[in-house]
């Protein structure tokens, strides 16, 4: 668990990619088979937000290692331009093509230290992020997700998904009620399982303050 010492950071990633703001997971198959026919080490329009306040735009391209995302970036303002590399401590967060990326710390006991992940699902109360795991002969997995909820990142691991999310969720009554459904709460399921307690969550809350 860490707490945020960013209060406006919701506020900075809606304003950054506003066009971008839905769930991107249903996304993650297509950036896993363009992994799998020809990488994802190609140049791609985006935007790159730096810790500092600037922003640029230009052409992004990330590297896998390991299956992983590194922890740097190239940019360059166009095709003529020499690249420059920039790493996930400099950054804030990463519009690469049609997906968004976030600069959060690897281990939370080291904040300084970070890398980047994937925004999975923006919503009104939670937003979600995963560290993907990408294969050549499969789906990506998901090596952990991160939930920030009321200021605070909570890691989400497979080993305790459902003690992790039954502490941060739930406050619905609905959500408690939809995890009996052992089919459907489960770790591969992530992004519905945020999504409906970001959506029902609302729902009884404003239920209450209509009575």
């Amino acid at each position: 668990m860490f707490v945020s010492t960013n209060r406006n950071f919701k506020q900075f990633i809606i304003c950054c990619f506003l066009s971008l703001s839905f769930g991107l997971f249903a996304q993650v198959d297509s950036l896993q088979q363009a992994y799998i026919e020809k990488g994802i080490e190609q140049w791609q329009d985006g935007l790159m937000a730096l810790s500092n306040g600037e922003k640029y735009y230009g052409q992004i391209r990330f590297e896998i290692k390991s299956g992983t995302l590194s922890e740097h970036i190239e940019f360059r303002k166009n095709t003529n331009d020499f690249s420059q590399i920039f790493m996930a401590e400099t950054c804030d967060a990463i519009q690469w093509g049609d997906f968004e990326l976030i600069s959060l710390p690897k281990d939370f006991k080291k904040p300084l230290d970070k890398m980047f992940y994937l925004n999975m699902y923006l919503g009104s109360t939670i937003q979600v992020f995963f560290e993907p795991k990408f294969t050549k002969s499969s789906k990506p997995e998901s090596l952990r997700f991160l939930v920030y909820k009321e200021g605070i990142y909570t890691s989400v691991t497979k080993a305790k998904f459902k003690r992790t999310l039954y502490n941060l969720f739930g406050d619905s009554a609905l959500w408690r009620d939809k995890t009996n459904d052992k089919d459907w709460f489960k770790f591969s399921n992530m992004y519905e399982v945020a999504k409906f307690y970001d959506s029902n969550i609302v729902f009884v809350n404003t239920r209450f303050e209509d009575e």
